[in-house]
């Protein structure tokens, strides 16, 4: 019985191990593998309209499929120095730009991108356009009074208003000129009054008048409104009343004192400049006398040249409107002004635009 259960095993266990069949038996046919595939192809890079992608499977076969492109546009203001661009070839980086932003989305989760495209809003060009004719500017300077005038600064019949105002309201009048001139004048600020500029070429001058003296300063970084004087006064008087149309002195330069009257006539017929803040409501922030001159030659006192001193301001002129006609300031915080006159007409209704951008010296 012991011999029969041993050659049993014995038996069984030589079946087990002589039972293999050939290779098609020990490995599964490669028919029966899962076909992998490559990636899609084009991939979405630059597509701003619909396309179909297609792959490659590991046996050959092939599938597709279509990717549908979403876009949105949306635009905003820029400038040329924002991009780092000249946009239209022109050698400066001043120019105010629309810029018009496009995004395309692709279906299938395959993300997006944006294309920035730009148009001109504002041709910049820093010196004084005056019709079609341009004159560049390369520097600037601000006079800037360091104290506010008083009550006593304005004790003269004709601008007796001014004095009570001040009185009554318990501030000052902060004032300051801001000139800005061409490579062919130079500024001496030790030297006398009409000394001070030197040299031929254009310069425009602006009178500054504020309340505060930050607005005088400038020492934020922020962007400041000179109203026109003019504009303010026609619209709380309804009058229409102008450098351009009123005055006859020196190349349509107003008189001495001129302002100064009209504020005392409003104030004549019925305009109270000391009933709470009315005159600083008025003047506040204003520039005055505006103007310019093309041809600039001023040359130092005592000497003997051509043309002599130049004691004409030059020609005044007008914003068109107090809204549109805004001279702005800003120095950034590296120093540099950008300072912008758009909307002014002169005498002969010629449109003058001022666009200065760089350093501007500050003098007291």
């Amino acid at each position: 019985m012991k011999y029969k259960i041993l050659f049993l095993a014995v038996s069984t266990l030589s079946h087990v191990g002589c039972s293999g069949g050939g290779d098609d038996e020990m490995s599964m046919s490669s028919s029966s593998l899962p076909e992998t595939y490559g990636d899609w192809t084009p991939s979405f890079s630059e597509q701003t309209s619909n396309f179909t992608q297609t792959r490659t499977g590991s046996q050959g076969s092939q599938q597709t499929r279509s990717i549908t492109i979403n876009s949105q546009s949306s635009t905003s203001t820029s400038t040329e120095e924002i991009i780092n661009q000249d946009i239209n070839d022109d050698d400066d980086l001043f120019d105010e730009l629309e810029q018009l932003t496009t995004t395309y989305s692709a279906s299938n989760g395959l993300g997006s991108f944006q294309v920035n495209s730009y148009s001109i809003l504002e041709d910049n060009d820093m010196g004084i356009t005056i019709g079609n004719e341009f004159y560049p500017l390369s520097n600037g300077m601000i006079n800037v009074d360091d104290y506010p005038a008083t009550k006593d600064d304005y004790n003269d019949e004709s601008a007796e208003c001014y004095g009570d105002a001040i009185a009554c309201n318990g501030f000052g009048v902060y004032s300051g000129a801001l000139r800005l001139y061409s490579e062919g004048i130079t500024y001496d600020p030790d030297d006398n009054y009409y000394n001070s500029y030197i040299g031929q070429g254009a310069l425009v001058y602006f009178s500054l008048s504020s309340i505060f003296p930050s607005d005088i300063a400038l020492a934020n970084n922020e962007t400041y409104r000179y109203y026109s004087l003019w504009d303010v006064y026609n619209e709380v008087f309804n009058e229409n009343i102008s450098y351009n149309t009123d005055a006859t002195d020196c190349l349509n330069f107003p008189e001495d004192g001129y302002i100064e009257s009209l504020l005392s006539n409003a104030n004549q017929s019925g305009f109270n400049f000391c009933d709470g803040c009315a005159l600083y409501e008025l003047i506040y922030s204003t520039t005055d006398y505006m103007y310019y001159d093309e041809l600039y030659d001023n040359m130092k006192y005592g000497e003997t040249q051509a043309g002599g001193m130049d004691y004409c301001p030059g020609k005044v002129f007008d914003y068109q409107n107090n809204q549109n006609g805004q001279l702005s300031i800003k120095k950034s915080t590296d120093g540099i002004y950008t300072i912008k006159l758009v909307n002014a007409v002169n005498a002969y209704s010629l449109p003058i635009k001022v666009f200065y951008k760089g350093n501007i010296g500050i003098v007291n």
